[in-house]
This record gives structure tokens, sequence and C-alpha cells, in this order.
């Protein structure tokens, strides 16, 4: 039994020295590790924009759409568009 334990460290042993011998190591492809680490910025940058033109077409349509309520609840077109101001302003 004690034979079969040694048996398996020296094995074992014989394994991880393989893994970790210095000449069977590769080194880093840093050009492929450029590359993919720039394609996710390049696609972080795109979500990024696509999120800020959706945002900014949904607050036009509030914008809007308190505009055209203030002017159904009877203000001018000027004190619309002051009251749209101020309530934009302070969002």
């Amino acid at each position: 039994m004690d034979e079969m334990k040694a048996l398996d460290a020296l094995l074992g042993l014989g394994i991880l020295g393989s893994l970790l011998d210095p000449h069977n190591m590769k080194a880093p492809d840093i050009e492929k590790f450029k590359a993919q680490a720039e394609a996710k910025r390049a696609e972080a940058r795109k979500d990024a924009t696509d999120f800020m033109l959706r945002d900014a077409d949904r607050q036009a349509k509030a914008a809007k759409a308190l505009y055209d309520a203030y002017i159904k609840a009877g203000f001018t077109d000027t004190q619309a568009f002051e009251l749209t101001k101020a309530t934009t302003e302070n969002d």
C-alpha cells in the first residue's frame, strides 16, 4: 500500500515537473491579447454609444410629450417651451 502511495507521488511529481518545465512553456501571445482587448473595448464603446442614442431619443420624446401636454392644457408656445425647459433642467 505504501509502495502505491510512493508511486503515485512520483508520478504526480513527474507530471507536475513536466508542466512547470520552462522549456515546455510557450510565451504569451501579446499581439493576440492586444487584439482581443481592443475588440472588447470597441464593442464596449459601441454598446455605450448605442445606449446614449437610445436614451437621447427617449428623453427627446418625453420632452416633446411634455411640451405637447402644456400646449393642450392651454399654455402659449413660449410658456410651454419655458415650462418644458424648466422641468427637463431639473432631471
